[in-house]
């Protein structure tokens, strides 16, 4: 998430009738994920408002939760917990008929909503049976002395007699235990906040990844279901210098002529991985080389030496041009992120290949270690 989203509390809004103190501590003590993504998914079940009782079934619940851990887990490749089972589910059912491993890895879109009802039993029982109940846990003082199936049989029963008091649970259970139904005055309190709530979720999950990921950059960003590349600037930037700067641009990876007119911009280090779009790790590249290349790693012996190329050659273009004012934001970050001063200073090929490889091979190595394809090399160069 942006983090000007981020709450600055730690509690939800408050409201009048509702224990939200409890609410705030679902979260407390938390090892795995399964609660983040049964938040999530309970908040996606009442994103419209309404004040009536909202029945929601353990499958739809459970698709919500695989489409809140899908970028998180196949996009960005991020690391859960030891005994989370998400990613062991995500790997079972791309081999069934309504899911593929090129759908799940498409950063875009909801996909197992609309298709609950052909989730297994299995993968919903073992991903929900647990935390359905233990959600409920801070707004009831079970026994210490129950536990197991005992401990949810309770939490149903308390569930279901306080739903209809002053002051009810979020949701309760239908009486076949197949379905949760959420209170209209939490229904009402979810809609009224979304926004609020929902980057309150956010804002825990992100604490407990990077907990998980302490060396993965960017993680709030890559929660964000809206985040993408944002190069415009970068290409209008390489478009003026391709068309300006004297000989021709080849691609870094198939080793064709670029076109200025037509051509993409590739993030040597994977966007996945590093969520940004700073112009010190991106190279124009041609469409068939950014298409092919996607998430891999690239072979640093094969295509280092050009990309660094590339990037002298866009300093130097900066320094060329006649006025150049708008262009020098594009290259702040050549002295935030690498310590060199590219906009005051002429840097040499030498010093910015130095910079370059002591940051990007830490990242390409943590990137390798979350799974990322290293060493990828676009087939036979020059075919």
């Amino acid at each position: 998430m942006p983090a000007k989203t981020l709450p600055l509390a730690d509690n939800p809004p408050p409201c009048d009738g509702l224990d939200i103190g409890a609410f705030a501590r679902v979260f407390h003590n938390t090892t795995t994920s399964y609660k983040f993504f049964w938040a999530l998914a309970l908040m996606r079940a009442v994103k419209k408002p309404g004040a009536q009782p909202a029945k929601v079934s353990f499958k739809k619940m459970t698709a919500g939760m695989l489409d809140a851990a899908r970028r998180i887990v196949y996009v960005f490749r991020l690391r859960l917990a030891k005994d989370d089972k998400l990613a062991e589910w995500f790997h079972h059912l791309e081999m069934l008929p309504h899911w593929d491993a090129k759908t799940l890895t498409n950063p875009k879109g909801i996909y197992f909503a609309p298709k609950a009802q052909h989730i297994p039993d299995t993968v919903v029982d073992d991903l929900t049976a647990f935390v359905r109940h233990l959600f409920m846990s801070p707004f009831f003082n079970v026994p210490p002395g129950i536990v197991g199936p005992a401990k949810f049989k309770t939490i149903r029963e308390m569930a279901k007699a306080a739903s209809t008091g002053e002051s009810p649970p979020p949701y309760h259970f239908t009486d076949g235990n197949d379905a949760i139904i959420i209170h209209p005055k939490w229904r009402a309190y979810f809609a009224a906040n979304y926004e609020i709530v929902n980057a309150w979720i956010l804002w825990h999950l992100a604490r407990h990844l990077q907990g998980l990921n302490p060396n993965v950059p960017a993680i709030t960003v890559k929660l964000d279901e809206d985040s993408k590349p944002k190069i415009q600037q970068q290409k209008a930037f390489w478009r003026l210098a391709m068309t300006v700067s004297a000989g021709s641009h080849a691609c870094i990876y198939t080793g064709e002529i670029i076109d200025a007119r037509n051509f993409a911009l590739d993030h040597y280090v994977p966007w996945s991985f590093i969520a940004h779009d700073n112009m010190w790790n991106l190279v124009p590249v041609s469409n068939a080389g950014n298409a092919a290349k996607s998430n891999n790693l690239p072979c640093g012996s094969e295509y280092f030496d050009e990309f660094v190329d590339m990037q002298h050659r866009a300093i130097k273009t900066l320094h060329a041009l006649p006025n150049n004012k708008k262009w020098k934001p594009l290259f702040e970050s050549y002295d935030t992120d690498l310590n060199l001063d590219v906009i005051g200073q002429t840097i040499t090929r030498d010093d910015l290949a130095d910079a370059l490889t002591a940051t990007i091979t830490p990242l390409l190595a943590i990137a390798q270690n979350r799974k990322f394809k290293p060493d990828w090399v676009f087939g036979k160069r020059g075919d």
